[in-house]
């Protein structure tokens, strides 16, 4: 996504033909090259956060403070509506308010996503998120050719992508989705930014799942980052 991504680092990486998550909720995962089944499974859980559900997203109405971390543009990066100038990007580190499903359920409020295609959505975050960043909020990138630019707030270049889905500033601004958060690690605008990135730029349909089974061919022979 305009990003470079932890990819090729230590996580596991499992294939596109039998990737599974077990969450919280135990609730399986599966992805296929034709689509992506959900199974209730009787098994153990993974913690990713708090055990209480996150609060409400915090409306981007108001103007960022005047002491807000920013990098040095003005220039709005895009017409998507909740595009955000450069200027109002905050860079500051911090883990994931909640656990994987809270928050990626809240991210497919934000866009509206159709109940019945919410698992499937739901099984892309996952699938990119583990391979991006290994689900760490506060990962940023430092080694790749994102990795330019003025340090920022956090101590990484302004370039580097960041968060659970590695978005660089710019592309964040650019798919900023209203109502979400201005800070690139927060786990809510992180998703929304990358999901609203992946519709536009690799037709993924986020109402009717176009696109969706042809973006994750991508990956059939092992992950390719976006």
């Amino acid at each position: 996504m305009g990003v470079g991504g932890l990819a090729g680092r230590s996580f596991s990486k499992p294939t596109l033909t039998s990737l599974a998550f077990v969450d919280r909720v135990e609730t399986r995962y599966t992805l296929t090259s034709e689509s992506i089944q959900v199974v209730r499974l009787a098994t153990h859980t993974a913690d990713y956060g708090a055990r209480a559900p996150s609060p409400e997203p915090a409306k981007s109405t108001a103007p960022v403070p005047d002491d807000a971390p920013r990098v040095a543009s003005s220039a709005l990066t895009g017409t998507h509506q909740g595009a955000i100038p450069l200027d109002w990007v905050r860079f500051i580190r911090q883990p994931a308010p909640g656990s994987v499903d809270v928050v990626i359920a809240q991210a497919l409020d934000m866009l509206r996503v159709p109940l019945l295609l919410r698992s499937r959505v739901a099984a892309l975050v996952k699938f990119v998120a583990l391979h991006e960043s290994g689900f760490d909020a506060t990962a940023v990138n430092l080694w790749d050719s994102n990795a330019i630019g003025a340090i920022q707030a956090d101590g990484a270049p302004l370039q580097s992508s960041r968060g659970w889905m590695q978005t660089i500033p710019q592309t964040f601004a650019r798919y900023h989705v209203a109502g979400t958060s201005t800070n690139i690690y927060d786990p809510l605008s992180n998703i929304c930014a990358a999901l609203s990135y992946m519709a536009d730029r690799y037709g993924v349909d986020l109402s009717t799942g176009d696109g969706l089974v042809g973006f994750l061919a991508r990956s059939a022979g092992g992950y390719i980052g976006y």
